[in-house]
């Protein structure tokens, strides 16, 4: 599950304090010191010791300053190489950014220029893992493989792109089911024009899963998981992002669905491998740290799930500009915890918090929403006011008839 000499530590500690009830608020610590030692000499000549000392002055300003040029070089080299990466990066964001342009514009053979200088950046430069440049020789691999296609050919795989990226905004926009038939019309083509197993098809199933889950059919989301599960690990192997958030994804679809046991399998397995590919401070990492506390909340293991939402938080609030609706979800956690530990105070404050995050940076119809606003109100009305928690019910019963209203009109 987590990083055994890091995560785990951090895990137990998290778990212990919590549990003995007053929760993280001491840790004593014993301090050892380590008494010096006295050497004795007999005295030498004056003249001996004067040279000795000389000696002595000199050889240590020596190695001080070879030292310190030591480090000096040390950090104009690190500086030289973040500089070096940062304009990489920027390099590898800009051709990135023009891809889906030309593809919708049919451009084959600019994107195959693009393509080829995305290749030579990732095989000139040390990377983590090999895994991305595999995936982008791969689709290098595809595009000169529809480069070479007849007019007719180059014109179905342009209309999968098409199928492909508007799919994708309509799920965006929540019209899901129109997202779904455009999204599998697309994986048809690329079946069509690629074969089985293509890269284009596994983007395509990554978003049709998100699709089916919106719409509310989980077994439908998880079967386009496994297929795209299937096809990563043929091309890149588990260390790379799309095995990895294919398997992440399947911890939210059990979720979703109530499969708490599959949730919790899935997300174990999915977080060591979130680790090795985007590092141990990233977003991705804290997002199914949090989902994984999320499956323990509905087990009702409070103290587990507060230890994760422990860790979790330390990583997101380190990320906090881009990690709102992760650190969202955390609180609405943290809120269902402190409801179970009768700690109301606590509980109404991460409920509003959570509430505030979504409404400024996520979907304010979103069902999650719906549900948080439901157990704030359960909440409210143990604290016997009453009022308020029918206007928090109200909200709640307003989102379930627009999203009743939306699937209609899909």
């Amino acid at each position: 599950m987590l990083d055994i000499k890091t995560d785990f530590s951090a895990f137990v500690f998290a778990w212990y304090a919590l549990k003995s009830k007053g929760r993280l608020n001491h840790v004593s610590a014993s301090h050892s010191s380590i008494g010096s030692t006295m050497l004795s000499f007999r005295m030498p000549l004056t003249v001996v010791l004067f040279v000795l000392m000389c000696s002595l002055s000199a050889r240590t300003q020596e190695n001080e300053n070879g030292k310190q040029t030591d480090i000096n070089l040390k950090q104009t080299n690190k500086t030289k190489r973040v500089v070096d990466q940062a304009e990489i990066e920027a390099r590898l964001e800009k051709l990135c950014n023009r891809m889906p342009h030309l593809l919708q514009s049919n451009d084959i053979k600019e994107a195959v220029k693009v393509q080829q200088e995305v290749v030579a950046i990732r095989e000139s430069v040390a990377v983590k893992s090999n895994a991305q440049l595999i995936v982008e020789q791969l689709f290098l691999t595809e595009l000169k493989k529809v480069e070479s296609f007849t007019e007719q050919g180059q014109a179905i795989y342009h209309r999968a792109n098409m199928r492909f990226f508007t799919g994708c905004q309509k799920s965006r926009e929540e019209e899901y089911k129109t997202a779904i038939e455009l999204l599998s019309q697309a994986i048809e083509d690329y079946r069509t024009m690629l074969g089985e197993g293509a890269l284009a098809e596994a983007l395509a199933l990554d978003e049709l899963a998100h699709a089916y889950l919106s719409y509310g059919d989980s077994n439908k989301a998880k079967e386009s998981l496994l297929l795209n599960q299937k096809i990563w690990l043929k091309l890149a192997g588990k260390n790379h992002s799309g095995y990895a958030t294919a398997m992440a994804f399947l911890g939210v679809v059990g979720l979703e669905s109530d499969d708490l046991k599959n949730a919790e399998i899935a997300l174990k397995e999915a977080l060591p491998l979130l680790r090795k590919v985007y590092g141990a401070r990233s977003i991705e990492y804290a997002e199914s740290i949090v989902n994984l506390a999320h499956v323990k909340l509905e087990g009702k293991n409070w103290v587990e799930a507060e230890a994760l939402c422990v860790i979790a938080k330390s990583i997101l609030e380190e990320q906090f500009a881009t990690s709102d609706l992760a650190m969202a979800h955390l609180h609405s956690v943290l809120a269902s915890v402190n409801v179970a530990f009768e700690e109301s105070e606590d509980a109404e404050k991460n409920f509003k918090q959570s509430l505030l995050l979504h409404r400024m940076y996520g979907n304010p119809n979103a069902p999650i929403i719906r549900g948080i606003l439901n157990d704030y109100a359960a909440l409210l009305r143990k604290l016997n006011r009453i009022q308020e928690a029918e206007e928090l019910e109200k909200r709640a019963s307003q989102i379930q008839v627009k999203k009743k209203l939306s699937d209609t009109k899909d």
